[in-house]
């Protein structure tokens, strides 16, 4: 594990959860049409996305301190897209609980990372499910209007953290976690 191409820091949601996402994405398909849906194995939410990570056991070691933080308790809800409904090239599912618990884990992490020369990401955390992708930006204003998604699932608490290698091949990503951090006493 000395390096990885690509990694991020990110929660997975259990199968329950997913299963109840995967519903919900389903029943999307008919009012985004051109979207690459994503598979269900690679859903997460990111804490922060890192790029090339070249000493992985440093970054390891530095991600020892989500050991012990509390746990954070979650669930989902709501849709939107980034970056912008009106040039959108992602939609999203969001956290309809667990926004504030989720910040601050990210910031942990921030601060983990931060001694490694990981510069501030790019934009702030905030959690969501990638479930879709558009090649070129749609214009998704109208669509987002219409839908209604509630919350999806049930809350869940997430007890862990994983370092994952993103590896992208022709037919998409493949996430692999390549290490885990439990959270909580």
């Amino acid at each position: 594990m000395s390096s990885l191409a690509r990694a991020f820091v990110a929660i997975r949601p259990p199968g329950r959860v997913l299963d109840e996402l995967e519903t919900a994405a389903n029943d999307l398909h008919a009012r985004f049409a051109g979207a690459r849906w994503l598979p269900r194995d690679t859903w997460h939410l990111t804490l922060r996305f890192l790029g090339r990570v070249d000493d992985a056991e440093a970054l390891a070691e530095r991600l020892t301190a989500l050991r012990g933080h509390p746990t954070v308790t979650l669930r989902l809800g709501g849709v939107g897209a980034f970056p912008t409904s009106s040039r959108a090239r992602v939609l999203w599912v969001g956290c309809s609980e667990g926004s504030a618990g989720f910040t601050r884990l990210a910031d942990l992490v921030e601060r983990a990372v931060a001694p490694l020369g990981f510069g501030p990401p790019d934009h702030p955390a905030r959690p969501h499910v990638s479930i879709a992708r558009f090649g070129p930006p749609q214009d998704l204003r109208r669509a987002l209007d219409d839908v209604e998604l509630g919350t999806v699932g049930e809350s869940w608490t997430a007890g862990s953290v994983g370092l994952y290698r993103s590896t992208t091949r022709a037919e998409g990503a493949v996430h692999t976690e390549v290490a885990s951090f439990r959270l909580g006493r």
